[in-house]
């Protein structure tokens, strides 16, 4: 996978992840059941504050999905940083150990052609 695909691919699951928690957390609507859509009359046993509770539960279940989903986003973008940064390094220190080896093999051949010269004289 190169760096380009990899970036995209965190995007696209960034962006995805961070519109499913904005659409858990401002319409509770859509995740809702067809039969929880009518509001029945509330019993006289004073279930009501019940119904309220499970209200606010669905909501806190909301807030802790949207969470989950952004942290997992984030978790999969910091991999991908951090294996895309390993691999940069590698490639920076393999390119720097043959640009030294370069100029050792320059260094030397300057150093036969100044013994060649010195032996001419």
């Amino acid at each position: 996978m190169t760096t380009k695909t990899a970036r995209k691919v965190f995007l696209v699951v960034f962006i995805l992840s961070t519109i499913f928690g904005v659409g858990l957390l401002f319409s509770p609507v859509m995740i809702s059941s067809p039969a929880a859509t009518h509001i029945p009359a509330p019993p006289p046993d004073g279930s009501l504050i019940q119904s309220q509770e499970e209200k606010s539960s669905l909501s806190s279940n909301m807030t802790l999905v949207a969470s989950f989903a952004t942290s997992l986003a984030s978790l999969v973008g910091f991999v991908m940083t951090t294996a895309i940064t390993w691999r940069k390094e590698k490639r920076e220190s393999a390119l720097a150990e043959i640009q030294r080896k370069k100029l050792e093999l320059e260094l030397e051949k300057s150093r036969l052609e100044l013994d060649e010269l010195k032996k001419k004289k």
